[in-house]
């Protein structure tokens, strides 16, 4: 089996504050409508898959963010320096609308990235 080269991967719950989930999911269909910005933004930083999920419990809403890069702490230190409105963008919703946020443990992550 030839040498593959290793993604990080991590994986962060953070609690949307009370109220605000609506101004969270307005502020990810404009992203979605702006993807060539995304896509640009994340190859800048290293990142080769971003993935957000909401998990709407009884003990209130949560962002999942999925993410695999070439090195974690450069893509975040990246993403906190960028001039790029996007990141500018998602760094204030996040501050303004979350509470609280942990990283989820990783118990298995496969992945066939360089095979495809």
């Amino acid at each position: 089996m030839a040498a593959r080269f290793i993604y990080e991967t991590q994986c962060l719950k953070i609690r949307i504050k009370s109220g605000s989930t609506q101004k969270v999911l307005e502020w990810f269909k404009t992203v979605n409508r702006r993807l060539d910005e995304a896509y640009e933004a994340i190859g800048k930083e290293g990142i080769v898959i971003q993935s957000i999920f909401l998990d709407k419990g009884s003990d209130g809403d949560f962002l999942i963010f999925y993410m695999k890069a070439d090195n974690l702490l450069k893509a975040n230190q990246l993403i906190r320096k960028s001039t790029r409105a996007i990141d500018k963008e998602a760094l204030k919703m996040i501050e303004n609308h979350s509470d609280e946020e942990k990283t989820l443990e990783n118990l298995l992550d496969l992945d066939r990235i360089e095979e495809v």
